[in-house]
C-alpha cells in the first residue's frame, strides 16, 4: 500500500548540505522533511576534514552549536595543514582564525560520526520530519507540485519544492539533464582506515602529499581519534583515463615503498578495504536549479578542485538554500526563472574561491613550482606567513596564481 506525504519543503539527502538546509528552514520557522536512503549513524568516504568553513558553518546554526560540537566526542582538532611537495620537502601551514566558542580553526571526525552529530541536531527539531531509510528513486514535474517516489514504490512524497541534497550520484540532478560525468571537473578517490600508522607531527596536521605521480592530485594521510588515520587518494578522472592509472596499485605502492610514508606503515594495520568514492568538482559552472528544485553541495558540483574539501560548501550551500527557500514560500514562487537566483547567490558566495582553486589545481601540472615556493616559503619567514594567511582568505590566496607574486619573490622577497 502506498503512504503518500504531502511537505512543502522536502529535502533528499541528509548529510551536512541537507541538515544544515533543514536547520536554517527551521530557524525561520518553516517545516520541511528530510529523506535518506541510509539508517544513521552511516559511512560516508570522505577525507573526513571539518575545515574553517565548515567551522564557520557550525557557528551560523545557532549560538549552541560550538558549546555542542566542544562537546562532541568523536573528533580531533588539528592545528593546520602540512604539504608535502613533490620533492619530498614539507611546508607546515598552521590555521589560524579560530571561531568563537571554536578552540580550534580545524577539525576531524569521521563522517559516520560527524553526518551523525548533524542528524541528531535535526530529530530534536519540532518542525522537521526525518525519514531514514527510503530511497528515491523517480521524480516526476507536475504543474503544481513535484512527486518523489521511492525505489520500492510504497513511498510517494508531493512537495512544492523539493532540494537535492543526495550527493554525487543525486537523482535530483537528473532533472538538470546531466547525466555523465565530465572527467575533466571530476576526480576519483579511495579512502581507506588504518591504525596505527605513526609520525604525525605535533598538532595533528591533515597531511597532502603531492607526488609526482599523483599530479594533478595528492595522497592524504589524516589523523583520526583512536590512534587511526584516515588515508586515501584522490586524482583528476581524465588522468587517471589518459594515463591508465590504478587508483589502488598506486596507493598501495606509496604505502609500501615510498621513502617518506612507507616507514610511517610499519606496524601500522588496515581497517577495510580501500574505499571508491567520485567527487564532482566545482571547477566548472552548471545550473543548480530548476522548476521546483534546487541542488545542494556534491549534488552541485561544489567541492573544492585543489583540496578536495567538500564539507564547508556543501553547509554555505544548504545556508543559502534556506534563505532562497523562504523567498520561494513568501513570493509563492518556485520556477525555473526565480530559482535562478540561488544560483547567484552561490556563485556569488563561492566563484572567486573556486576559480582560484582550480587555478591552484593547474599549477600542479608544474612540480618544478610546487617544489620552489615550498623551498621559498621554508626559508622566509615573509612569504610563510604570506601562505598561512590565505588558508583564511581566498583573496590573498588569489595572489600566487599572478605572475607578479613570483616577479616579486624573485627580486623583493621580503614584500
Amino acid at each position: 500500500m502506498e503512504e503518500i506525504i504531502e511537505a512543502e519543503i522536502a529535502i533528499i539527502g541528509a548529510g551536512p548540505a541537507g541538515t544544515t538546509c533543514a536547520l536554517h528552514l527551521a530557524d525561520r520557522g518553516i517545516k520541511c522533511i528530510i529523506i535518506d536512503k541510509a539508517l544513521f549513524p552511516r559511512d560516508k568516504i570522505c577525507g573526513d576534514a571539518i575545515s574553517g568553513n565548515a567551522v564557520y558553518e557550525l557557528e551560523k546554526l545557532g549560538i549552541q552549536f560550538p558549546s555542542l560540537f566542544t562537546n562532541f566526542p568523536e573528533k580531533i582538532a588539528t592545528s593546520g595543514i602540512k604539504f608535502v611537495a613533490p620533492s619530498g620537502k614539507s611546508l607546515y601551514l598552521k590555521m589560524k582564525k579560530k571561531r568563537a566558542g571554536f578552540t580550534h580553526a580545524g577539525y576531524v571526525s569521521e563522517r559516520i560520526h560527524y553526518d551523525h552529530f548533524l542528524l541528531e541536531q535535526v530529530k530534536k527539531n519540532s518542525l522537521i520530519k526525518v525519514v531514514e531509510g527510503i530511497q528515491i528513486h523517480e521524480v516526476y514535474q507536475e504543474p503544481d507540485h513535484i512527486q518523489l517516489k521511492s525505489k520500492d514504490g510504497k513511498f510517494i512524497i508531493k512537495a512544492q519544492l523539493v532540494v537535492g541534497a543526495d550527493g554525487a550520484h543525486s537523482a535530483i540532478a537528473k532533472l538538470t539533464g546531466r547525466t555523465d560525468i565530465d572527467k575533466k571537473h571530476y576526480s576519483g578517490g579511495l579512502r581507506q582506515y588504518w591504525e596505527n600508522v605513526t609520525g604525525f607531527d605535533e598538532g595533528d596536521p591533515i597531511e597532502l602529499h603531492f607526488y609526482k605521480n599523483t599530479l594533478p592530485g595528492y595522497f592524504w594521510i589524516f589523523p583520526i581519534k583512536g590512534n587511526k588515520a584516515n588515508v586515501g587518494i584522490g586524482i583528476k578522472s581524465d588522468v587517471i583515463s589518459k594515463k591508465k592509472i590504478n587508483l589502488k596499485q598506486l596507493m598501495e605502492s606509496i604505502i609500501q615503498e615510498h621513502p617518506l610514508v612507507a616507514p610511517r606503515f610499519e606496524q601500522a594495520k588496515p581497517l577495510e578495504e580501500p574505499k571508491g568514492f567520485g567527487l564532482p568538482l566545482g571547477s566548472k559552472k552548471k545550473s543548480l536549479s530548476g522548476n521546483r528544485f534546487l541542488l545542494l553541495g556534491d549534488a552541485a558540483s561544489l567541492i573544492d578542485p585543489f583540496t578536495g574539501e567538500g564539507i564547508g560548501n556543501a553547509m554555505i550551500s544548504g545556508r543559502i538554500a534556506a534563505a532562497h527557500i523562504e523567498n520561494c514560500l513568501k513570493e509563492k514562487r518556485y520556477d525555473e526563472v526565480f530559482n535562478a537566483q540561488y544560483d547567484q547567490a552561490i556563485y556569488k558566495k563561492l566563484s572567486n574561491e573556486l576559480n582560484i582553486s582550480q587555478r591552484l589545481q593547474k599549477m600542479l601540472n608544474r612540480p618544478w613550482l610546487f617544489n620552489w615556493i615550498v623551498r621559498k616559503a621554508n626559508s622566509n619567514k615573509h612569504l610563510h606567513e604570506f601562505i598561512e594567511d590565505m588558508l583564511d582568505d581566498p583573496n590573498q590566496r588569489k595572489q600566487i596564481t599572478r605572475f607578479s607574486f613570483y616577479y616579486k619573490l624573485m627580486f623583493n622577497p621580503k614584500k
